[in-house]
C-alpha cells in the first residue's frame, strides 16, 4: 500500500535500486557457488588448497570440527621400551655437529669457489645489501638440532612402522632443494588423527625428547636440550610441528583450524605417498608433490616468512617479500628436473645444483615406488 502510494518516479527507483540488488545477490551466489567463477574472481585471496573443492564443501570444513578424546590417564612407556631400544638414540645425537647448514663457512666456501659454482661477487654482496630476508634465520646450532631432531623423528616412524609425510614448507624444501628451505625456522609434519594417541606415547618415550600435546590436533616434538621457547616453560625450540588430519572417501583436511586453508586435498594427490631427499634422509611426501606444491605455491618464486617462529610473532604483511628464486640459484641449493625414460618408467632425474655444480642427483619413478 505503501509503494502504491508513492510517486510513478520514486517507484521506478526503487524498482531499479530492487533490480540492482537481485543482480548483485545472484551475481555473488553463482560466482560462489560454482568454482569455475568462483576461482577466477578470488584468484587473489582464495587458497590454492581450496580451487578444487566445492563451496560446500568449504563451508563444511569449517564448520566441521571434530573433537578427540581427552586422555586423562599418564602415559607409560613400558608397552614401548622393547621396541624403543632398537635405536641408538644418543648415536644419533652425538652426530649432531656432522649435518650439514648454512653457515658463515658455507658462504666462504661459495666465495673462495666463484668460478665453480658460478656464482658472482655481486650475488653474495646483494644477499647482503638487498635479499636479508632470505639469508637462514636459524643459528647454525638451531639448524643441526632440527635436522637431528627430524632425524630421531624419521627413525621412530619406521620403527613403530607410523605412516607420516612432510607438508607445508618441509614439503616445499624437499621438492625444491632436497632438505630445509635455507631461510625457513620450522618443520611440518601431517599424521593420521586416527593416531594421536600412539603418537603421544612413542614421542613421549624417546630418551632426551618430549612432546607437547596440549592441542589434541597439534604436536610439538622437541629436544629437552634445546632452549625454552618464548614465553614458555616447557616446550623448546627449535621443534616439529606435527599436525593432524580427518578424512572422508575423498578427501583429507587439518584438524587444526587455522590450517584448514592449506591442509586440505584430495586423497588420490596425497596416496600412496611418494619418497624424496630431504637433507641427507629419504622421507614421505604426498605422492603427487608436483601438482600440490605448484597449487599451493609457486616453486620459482621464493617467499620470505611471513611467521617468526622464534619470537612467535607474525611479521607484517608488506614485509614479506616475494623473489624470484633464480636470484638465489647461485647461492643455495636448488633443484633442476629432466623428464626421461628409464627401461620403460617414466621418470623424472632431479639434479641438486648450487649455480653450474651438480651436488647430487636422484630418480623420481611415477608409478610411486619407494627407490
Amino acid at each position: 500500500m505503501i509503494f502504491s502510494m508513492l510517486a510513478p518516479r520514486n517507484r521506478r527507483r526503487i524498482r531499479k535500486i530492487i533490480r540492482a540488488i537481485a543482480i548483485l545477490v545472484c551475481t555473488i551466489v553463482i560466482c560462489a557457488f560454482i568454482p569455475p567463477l568462483r576461482n577466477i574472481v578470488g584468484y587473489f585471496f582464495l587458497p590454492g588448497a581450496w580451487r578444487e573443492l566445492s563451496s560446500f564443501k568449504i563451508i563444511w570444513l569449517f564448520f566441521a570440527d571434530p573433537v578427540l578424546p581427552v586422555e586423562t590417564t599418564h602415559v607409560t612407556c613400558d608397552g614401548v621400551k622393547a621396541q624403543m631400544a632398537k635405536v641408538q638414540w644418543m648415536k644419533i645425537i652425538s652426530e649432531i655437529n656432522d649435518f650439514p647448514v648454512y653457515d658463515p663457512a658455507y658462504f666462504q666456501k661459495i666465495q673462495t669457489h666463484l668460478d665453480v659454482y658460478g656464482t658472482s661477487q655481486n650475488d653474495l654482496e646483494q644477499m647482503e645489501k638487498r635479499y636479508r630476508k632470505f639469508k637462514p634465520s636459524m643459528t647454525p646450532q638451531w639448524q643441526r638440532e632440527m635436522a637431528m631432531t627430524f632425524r630421531v623423528f624419521v627413525h621412530v616412524m619406521e620403527v613403530f612402522n607410523m605412516s607420516y609425510f612432510l607438508s607445508e614448507g618441509s614439503m616445499l624444501g624437499s621438492y625444491r632443494h632436497h632438505g630445509f628451505i635455507p631461510w625457513d625456522d620450522d618443520m611440518d609434519i601431517c599424521m593420521n588423527g586416527s593416531d594421536w594417541l600412539k603418537v603421544k606415547q612413542i614421542l613421549h618415550c624417546i630418551p632426551e625428547f618430549d612432546v607437547n600435546t596440549e592441542n589434541n590436533m597439534m604436536y610439538k616434538f622437541f629436544w629437552k636440550r634445546s632452549p625454552l621457547w618464548a614465553r614458555e616453560d616447557f616446550i623448546r625450540y627449535p621443534f616439529i610441528d606435527i599436525f593432524f588430519y580427518n578424512e572422508d572417501t575423498e578427501y583429507i583436511w587439518a584438524m587444526t583450524s587455522f590450517k584448514k586453508n592449506r591442509i586440505v586435498f584430495k586423497k588420490k594427490d596425497i596416496f600412496p605417498v611418494t619418497y624424496r631427499p630431504y637433507h641427507g634422509m629419504i622421507v614421505p611426501v604426498p605422492g603427487n608433490i608436483d601438482k600440490i606444491c605448484t597449487t599451493v605455491y609457486n616453486p620459482n618464486t621464493c617467499v620470505s616468512r611471513d611467521f617468526d617462529h622464534l619470537g612467535r610473532h607474525f611479521l607484517p604483511w608488506y614485509e614479506v617479500e616475494y623473489i624470484p628464486c633464480k636470484y638465489f640459484s647461485r647461492i643455495y641449493p636448488f633443484v633442476v628436473r629432466h623428464e626421461t625414460v628409464i627401461k620403460g618408467r617414466k621418470a623424472t632425474i632431479e639434479y641438486l645444483k648450487i649455480g653450474k655444480k651438480i651436488l647430487s642427483n636422484y630418480t623420481v619413478y611415477h608409478d610411486h615406488k619407494k627407490h
